[in-house]
């Protein structure tokens, strides 16, 4: 089972809060996922955390997608995670 999803933010609290919603969906529509999402959002709220302030005309962002192959919900045979933070331009209004 796997995923991808991608968030931006005016903030990195703000984006951390995206994240998370994610992946409670993620989970709630893969089960099997409750097996790595905390290991998941724990990375990346590392990564954002190494992030400087954004400037007026950003936000920041995280792309994050992973994987679980298991035979139960319970334990996993193969994890993978790819957590990407940074910033990009903000929309213009």
């Amino acid at each position: 089972m796997s995923y991808s999803f991608g968030v931006t933010g005016a903030s990195t609290l703000e984006v951390e809060g995206k994240v998370n919603e994610e992946l409670d969906k993620v989970v709630a529509s893969q089960p099997f996922h409750k097996l790595d999402s905390l290991a998941v959002f724990n990375a990346t709220h590392a990564l954002l955390n190494l992030l400087r302030q954004p400037a007026p005309n950003e936000v920041v962002y995280a792309n994050v997608s992973g994987s679980v192959w298991s035979n139960d919900t319970n334990s996993a045979h193969s994890v993978g995670v790819n957590v990407n933070v940074g910033f990009t331009q903000a929309p213009t209004p």
